[in-house]
């Protein structure tokens, strides 16, 4: 497989993703897209029937010269599949470089101090200092208890008082 993208090679790919459902022509294909976009993706009649004719040609599809509706072959199938492999290549360099891009960089103008005191300020901090505390406490608990200690006995953390009359 020609390991480039283009307009033909996904066009090819949405042809076979419709004949997944079972036989169509031309008209059956360039219908379903349009319906399945609402209309933002159109394929006409002549260029659906040329990527059929293509696809075809290196017998990913067959057409039953009985209805001239086409169906997918064994290739066909395989081809899906390993296009759908490749197309996860083609997302995943897309969403590594997105991130990359959505990466913060530190201005040289930014106060150290003031960005950590910001940064300790947040809730978040607040979450992951909780957790760090409950596991340094855990570890802690459990060594005190193969030690042979007994453990601390757990306390109110609040505790709700009737006002006197």
């Amino acid at each position: 497989m020609d390991k480039n993208i283009s307009t033909s090679f996904i066009d090819e790919m949405i042809v076979l993703s419709v004949l997944e459902d079972g036989q169509a022509d031309a008209y059956d294909i360039s219908d379903k897209i349009s319906f399945l976009t609402g209309g933002s993706i159109k394929f006409n009649i002549r260029y659906a029937g040329l990527l059929l004719f293509r696809l075809k040609e290196d017998k990913f599809v067959k057409r039953d010269n009985a209805t001239y509706k086409y169906s997918l072959t064994e290739k066909g199938a395989d081809a899906i599949k390993e296009r759908l492999l490749f197309f996860d290549e083609y997302a995943d360099l897309v969403s590594k470089l997105r991130k990359e891009k959505e990466t913060p960089k530190i201005s040289k103008d930014i106060d150290f101090e003031g960005a950590f005191s910001d940064f300790i300020d947040r809730s978040e901090y607040d979450h992951a200092e909780n957790a760090l505390f409950s596991i340094v406490r855990s570890a802690f608990v459990s060594g005190w208890k193969t030690a042979g200690g007994k453990p601390p006995k757990s306390k109110a953390v609040l505790e709700l008082v009737k006002p006197k009359k």
